[in-house]
Order: structure tokens, then C-alpha cells, then sequence
């Protein structure tokens, strides 16, 4: 009996001990597990929170991005246009430059074919007065030479006796009267009269011909002489011709 009631309050005790003790641990991790799930409640919430905070940023941040590729684009368009309107300015003056400098060429090529030409023209003058003089020359010499000589020949004995010859000195002792053609005894005389008293003493006057100086006298004393010649007169015509083609 005695071990049998030992053991009975051996259980009472431990159920008076175990039972608060049971309770209490049942209570602490009731707490402790609503404490873990409010915390962990309170984790989620926060991670909701950063997570909206966080979508929110990348929303902005993608609104940022297609803002910034929006003035982007519109930066590079304009870019692209100053370019083509810059790239346009530059085609036009190119064209303009080169369109000044193709006049430019054909104007400076339309001058020097005008200088050319009026070269050649120039040349062709000159060349028409010489021909000129050979033709007038040769028509004289063989048509009119006798209708001009008596004539050409009065005008150079009336211009002779205005003529100083004091600078013939006593040592040229002769002179020769160059005609185209003969002259007539009376002429000659009157040459030689005239030439003896402008010289003041005799000299010997020799008559000869030569058709080239076309009409006219030629009166030689020496290295001087006077040139009363119808090919003198044409021949300083036709040097005034050429000078003032020349200078044209």
C-alpha cells in the first residue's frame, strides 16, 4: 500500500508540475509563432512596399529612358537636317562656283578668239596694204606714170627752191636726178640751172632711171638724199595705215 500510494502521488505531482509547465510552453509558442508570422507579415509588407517603390522607379526610369531617346531622336533629326540643308548650301555654291568659272573660261576663251581674230585681221591688213602698194605700184608704173610725172615733177622744182643746201660741201662734186621715166630736155635744163645756183658753182647732173620709185624726182648728192618720189609718198602712206592699224 504504501508503494502504491507513493507512485499515486509521484503522479499527481508531476501532473501538478508538467501541467502548468505544458501550458506555459503552449502559451510561449503560441507567441512566439504569432510573432514570427506578424514580423513575417510585416517583412512581406515591406518588401511590397520597396518592391512598388521599386516598380515605380523603373517606370520612371523608363519614362526618363524614352524621353531622353524621344529629344534623342528628335536631336538627330535635326542634326540631320541642319546636315542636309548645310550639305544643300554647299551643292548650291559648288554649282554657283562652278557655273561662274565655266563663264569665266568661256568668256576668257570668247576673248582670246577675239583677240585672235582681230590678230589675224591685223595681219591681214598689213599684208592687204602691202599688196595694195605693189598693186598701185605696178598700175601707176605701167598706166599714169607719164599723166603724174609732169606734175610730180613741178611740184619738186618749186619744193626744191625752198631747199638750204649749204650743208653740200665743195667736195661733192656731182649729183644724179632719179626718174621713173625721162624728162624732157627743158626740164633738165631747169634742174640743172636751178642746182648751180644753190650751189653756187659747177657740178656734174647726171640723169637716170629707175621705175621703181613709180613717179616723182629723186636727187642724190652722195649719202644725201631728197626724196621727191611717188613711192616715198606711198610707202609713208601705207607705214600710217599699218600704225594705226597697229594700234587699234
Amino acid at each position: 500500500m504504501d508503494f502504491g500510494s507513493s507512485i499515486v502521488k509521484f503522479v499527481i505531482l508531476m501532473a501538478v508540475v508538467c501541467v502548468p509547465l505544458i501550458l506555459l510552453l503552449r502559451w510561449a509558442l503560441l507567441n512566439s509563432t504569432e510573432g514570427a508570422v506578424r514580423r513575417l507579415n510585416t517583412e512581406v509588407e515591406e518588401n511590397r512596399s520597396k518592391q512598388a517603390e521599386l516598380n515605380q522607379k523603373i517606370k520612371e526610369a523608363d519614362e526618363e529612358l524614352a524621353k531622353r531617346k524621344a529629344e534623342a531622336n528628335e536631336l538627330a533629326n535635326k542634326m540631320i537636317a541642319e546636315a542636309e540643308e548645310k550639305a544643300g548650301l554647299e551643292r548650291e555654291k559648288m554649282i554657283t562656283r562652278a557655273r561662274a568659272e565655266g563663264e569665266e573660261i568661256i568668256t576668257k576663251a570668247q576673248g582670246t578668239k577675239d583677240h585672235i581674230r582681230k590678230d589675224l585681221e591685223k595681219e591681214m591688213h598689213l599684208k592687204a596694204v602691202d599688196y595694195a602698194l605693189q598693186i598701185l605700184t605696178l598700175i601707176l608704173s605701167q598706166d599714169i606714170q607719164k599723166v603724174l610725172s609732169s606734175h610730180l615733177f613741178a611740184e619738186f622744182f618749186e619744193g626744191l627752191k625752198k631747199v638750204d643746201m649749204s650743208r653740200i660741201g665743195p667736195e661733192v662734186g656731182s649729183a644724179e636726178v632719179i626718174t621713173a621715166g625721162p624728162l624732157e630736155d627743158r626740164d633738165k635744163e631747169q634742174l640743172t640751172k636751178l642746182l648751180l645756183e644753190k650751189l653756187n658753182r659747177t657740178i656734174k647732173v647726171d640723169f637716170l632711171q629707175d621705175p621703181q620709185i613709180v613717179g616723182g624726182v629723186m636727187l642724190k648728192f652722195g649719202n644725201l638724199a631728197l626724196d621727191g618720189s611717188l613711192q616715198k609718198r606711198i610707202k609713208e602712206e601705207a607705214i600710217k595705215c599699218k600704225q594705226k592699224t597697229e594700234s587699234e
